[in-house]
């Protein structure tokens, strides 16, 4: 395997991903609290048209997201193409089941879905993988009932186009590695050839880790929960959350 398919393929890198990215004390744990109350109310939302619903987690990774929501759920699957991440995943899941496959590679759909989510991914795919995994998850919606929730935390148009100029130039110098970016207009282009389309956006993520290590975390927690999708400020989050669905013929 080669780019983002192996990036996690080893147990160091899936354990300092548990470990660091969302340790108790990291930012990532505070956009992870304010996600949680997102996740669950668009799941709230299908439930109103659904009694039952059949979820699936896409690169489930170390099982964050689906062992918080398959408690909600009838059913819950987790997928990853990591052994590593999956390892960690099933020490934290009680209810769902968990595949090791690739589904962006095979031609076999192991079910269909009325809620899914495929968080952290998109961001640092490259773009073939992109596309291929926005169809493949195409493929698992039961009907334009359902819905899959994707992510962006790499939102260009935030605070981060402030040093954009001075990371590129760094990256054209080979100083520092490339940083991945995303803008809405991408993934609404990406969606549209998958045969999906974009019916709510969520922003949050206003702030930053330096600023999360300057200020109390309990501060820094309070002011990103009443950031997150002000009018005004939800479309320069940093952290972009979107719902989509099957789009009409």
């Amino acid at each position: 395997m080669s780019g983002y398919r192996s990036e996690f393929d080893t147990p160091e890198k899936a354990r300092r991903y548990e470990t660091v990215e969302y340790s108790e004390t990291a930012y990532g744990s505070i956009l992870w609290n304010i996600e949680q109350t997102l996740l669950l109310n668009e799941l709230n939302k299908v439930r109103t048209t659904k009694q039952h619903i059949d979820y699936l987690d896409f690169a489930c990774g170390t099982g964050r997201i689906i062992s918080y929501l398959e408690r909600y759920v009838e059913t819950a699957t987790g997928i990853d193409i990591s052994e590593s991440m999956l390892a960690i995943a099933s020490e934290k899941i009680k209810l769902a089941r968990i595949i090791c496959a690739d589904i962006t590679r095979t031609p076999e759909i192991e079910g269909r879905y009325d809620f899914i989510t495929a968080m952290r991914f998109f961001l640092n795919a490259e773009q073939p993988l992109r596309i291929a995994a926005l169809i493949a998850l195409r493929k698992r919606l039961r009907d334009r009932e359902s819905r899959l929730i994707i992510n962006n935390h790499g939102n260009l148009y935030s605070l981060k186009i402030i040093l954009w100029p001075y990371h590129k130039l760094r990256e054209w110098a080979q100083v520092e590695p490339r940083r991945h970016y995303l803008t809405q207009g991408s993934l609404t282009r990406l969606a549209d050839q998958a045969g999906l389309e974009i019916v709510e956006v969520h922003g949050y993520g206003q702030l930053s880790a330096k600023a999360a290590k300057l200020m109390p975390q309990i501060l820094v927690e309070t002011l990103e929960r009443r950031l997150a999708d002000f009018p005004v400020l939800k479309k320069i989050g940093v952290n972009q959350m979107y719902v989509l669905r099957l789009r009409s013929n």
